[in-house]
């Protein structure tokens, strides 16, 4: 789904397949593993599934275990919190520039 994301995304589901047409799908997902098996049905399922569960848990764990296993670890993770907000009504400043 990543890879697809990553320049496929303008397509409905069903096609879904044929952005595997011309890679090497068991050497990237496993011996065994077809673009017949990457259909619609699966991946609005895997879709669902994530929701369900929560798509930044789920980065975030995907992460920690990408990053536990290198001289890395944990040690080094930043997570910037700061978040802006403005609301409100402001006066237009037409001197500006």
């Amino acid at each position: 789904m990543a890879l697809n994301g990553l320049g496929f995304i303008e397509r409905r589901l069903y096609l879904f397949p044929e952005f595997f047409d011309d890679i090497a799908v068991e050497r990237l997902l496993g011996e065994g593993i077809t673009r017949e098996h990457l259909n619609d049905d699966d991946l609005g399922r895997t879709l669902d599934a994530i929701a369900a569960y929560g798509p930044t848990k789920l980065f975030n764990e995907i992460v920690a275990q990408c990053l536990l296993p290198t001289e890395f670890g944990s040690h080094c993770i930043h997570i910037d919190t700061t978040k802006f907000s403005i609301t409100g009504e402001y006066e237009p400043d037409f001197n500006v520039g």
